[in-house]
């Protein structure tokens, strides 16, 4: 009898067992699978599709439940903060782009389950931003149906990135989240400005299609362009400045920034940034302490530029000998007939074309001009234009500047009322903004800042940063204290 039990028992236990047998069974064959299947992929697929199937519903999950820090990774790859060398596309797409439209799809959906109206954060700049996509959705209509031409997308892709002004506006939603935008935005300054850095004196390229030899004359110098992301470089600058001169606790770091940033904008060249630059200095530093801080920051600044040139001079002297050739070679540029003759003949051109078409110009991504150029031809160089407010009218009619003229005076109207209300602590901060705003605003004339992807990041960002000020935000959480060295919570 007792060994009849016995052996039902065991078979009632191992008919029992067969299921967890069965589960740890089915368990090993799936992670088998999955091993044979990533080991497949590593073997045969390019590394970065696989690293984009892997991290792909991460960054769509997060970007579900926190847009914010999604919004920051889409900011660091449009400004090279994460080189673009590295970064290839997703078919025809841009990672950044992808986000931003990702981003975009998803924001009034969370806006609907929180009874939210999206619209409403964007604020004075709401309507200007309105008027631009109507004039870009009639031209690309135009260019379509009227005046085919094959750069159409290419050149719609800067306008996608106007979308970030509204993504910040509606994703910052407390005092500790403008506070870490700002310090974002400072760090990719600095990363940058060092990778421009090492490019133009090392000769190794970092950043995608940045670097050229500076002119026919002086062939032993690399120029090492950061596009819009100079901009960054000059906020930074002019945020550590304004700082320093009220008494910051964080002199020494603040230094390094302002040295490190000051290079990047002195080895791009760029002889209009520099000019622009040092007007929206002297407004920066009038904002933060008046004209005393001016010129007490003007003593500073000078120094400043006296450690960089020595730096420079240690390094690599051909760089100081061409910085101050460029500096003071302004006058002779202007009468030479060299890269401002030839910015003159594409605006004649541009204003030729338009003359022509006053309604609808040639349309996004069309021709304005002959193949000619001052240093051989280039890709689209039919299409491209440096003259930013003469570029947005050749391509989708006389009309659209009202759109950069509308956002200056929006932004103008929105400092003003900042101004009378924007707190001690955020002074600093706040002159910086307006400082660096003036520049891309005074050097859109030689350059696309408007309509180039970069330039449109980077106006995006300081348009955002100004209304954050303004508008009212959540206090930071209970028990946040910390402080960062460029006067942000942590």
């Amino acid at each position: 009898m007792n060994m009849a039990l016995s052996a039902e028992a065991l078979r009632a236990r191992a008919i029992a067992g067969a299921p967890a047998a069965l589960t740890k069974l089915t368990v090993v064959l799936l992670v088998a699978a999955l091993c044979v299947t990533v080991g497949a992929l590593i073997a045969y697929l390019p590394w970065w599709l696989v690293l984009a199937v892997a991290f792909a519903p991460a960054v769509v999950l997060v970007g579900a439940m926190w847009p914010f820090p999604v919004l920051l990774l889409a900011l660091a790859f449009i400004f090279e903060a994460i080189p673009g060398r590295i970064v290839p596309p997703v078919g025809s797409f841009r990672i950044h782009e992808l986000i931003i439209i990702y981003l975009t799809v998803l924001v009034p959906f969370r806006a609907a389950w929180n009874r939210e109206n999206p619209l409403r954060s964007l604020g004075p700049f709401l309507w200007p931003l309105i008027y631009l996509y109507a004039c870009v959705l009639v031209s690309a209509a135009y260019v379509k149906f009227f005046a085919p031409n094959p750069s159409l997308l290419a050149e719609l892709r800067s306008f996608v990135v106007w979308l970030v002004l509204p993504l910040l506006a509606y994703c910052v939603r407390t005092e500790t989240q403008r506070r870490r935008l700002m310090t974002f935005i400072a760090f990719v300054a600095i990363v940058v400005s060092i990778y421009v850095l090492i490019q133009s004196f090392v000769g190794v390229s970092i950043l995608a299609n940045r670097t050229v030899i500076l002119d026919n004359v002086n062939t032993d110098v690399t120029r090492s362009f950061a596009g819009g992301t100079t901009y960054l470089m000059v906020f930074t600058l002019l945020w550590s400045i304004n700082l320093m001169a009220n008494g910051s606790k964080w002199f020494l770091f603040l230094l390094f920034a302002a040295i490190v940033t000051a290079g990047g904008i002195a080895v791009g060249y760029g002889r209009g940034v520099w000019v622009a630059s040092a007007l929206g200095f002297m407004i920066s530093t009038w904002i933060n302490r008046g004209v005393r801080g001016m010129l007490l920051s003007t003593l500073l600044a000078s120094i400043l530029l006296m450690v960089l040139m020595v730096s420079f001079y240690a390094v690599k002297p051909r760089v100081v000998e061409t910085v101050v050739e460029r500096a003071l070679g302004v006058s002779k540029e202007l009468s030479s007939g060299g890269s401002f003759h030839w910015r003159q003949l594409e605006n004649e051109y541009a204003l030729a074309a338009l003359s022509k078409r006053p309604l609808t110009g040639v349309g996004i991504g069309g021709e304005y001009k002959a193949r000619v150029s001052a240093v051989g031809t280039f890709a689209n160089e039919t299409q491209y234009i440096h003259n930013a407010y003469i570029g947005i009218m050749v391509k989708m009619g006389a009309h659209a500047l009202l759109f950069p003229i509308w956002t200056v005076i929006a932004f103008a109207l929105c400092a003003r009322r900042t101004n009378r209300a924007v707190s001690t602590t955020d002074r600093p901060l706040f002159g910086a903004i307006v400082g660096t705003f003036f520049v891309p605003v005074v050097t859109s004339v030689t350059q696309p800042e408007w309509i180039s992807l970069t330039g449109v990041a980077a106006l995006s960002v300081l348009i955002a940063s100004l209304w954050l000020l303004e508008r009212p935000l959540r206090a930071p959480a209970a028990g946040f204290s910390g402080v960062s060295p460029l006067g942000t919570a942590h």
